[in-house]
């Protein structure tokens, strides 16, 4: 617990360094986040849950910040585009649909397809391609009281 206290204290201060890139830096947080949940609970005793949630953190990590990494790469127009595809997407879209954008002078591209709905919850898969490599991620975003999304993850 000691170790796992430390990196979320020293992760978000590599986020302050000179030349940091925010979407990889974000990326990289929620999946560690994400894959530390998710690994815990995989585990059966103590022993497996903390080994789940440290290979967990590890993967998850790793797959975030690539993404980020990937989303850094966009320009501010095509992150614009990108945001607002993903909007768009969980507001209009049913199950196995979405949206998609494709920027012409660059080659990169993007779309997003709905995977799942819960109550006041969506689920949704985003796909950024660049120079052919194509990176996916996942995403929850929930119906607010006021009629907005938020996306949760």
């Amino acid at each position: 617990m000691k170790k796992l206290s430390i990196l979320l204290i020293i992760i978000p201060l590599l986020s302050c360094a000179p030349g940091s890139r925010t979407g990889e830096t974000l990326g990289t947080l929620t999946g560690i986040v994400a894959g530390a949940i998710i690994g815990y609970q995989v585990g059966g005793d103590d022993t497996a849950r903390t080994i789940g949630a440290g290979v967990g953190m590890l993967v998850g990590g790793f797959m975030g910040s690539q993404l980020g990494r990937m989303y850094d790469k966009l320009n501010a127009e095509e992150q614009r585009v990108h945001e607002s595809t993903i909007s768009s997407t969980i507001e209009t879209s049913k199950i196995g649909e979405g949206n998609q954008w494709y920027n012409k002078e660059t080659g990169r591209s993007g779309r997003v397809i709905i995977t799942k709905e819960e109550g006041y919850c969506r689920e949704y898969q985003q796909t950024i391609v660049i120079g052919g490599k194509e990176q996916q991620g996942y995403g929850t975003a929930c119906r607010q009281p006021d009629g907005s999304w938020k996306i949760q993850n």
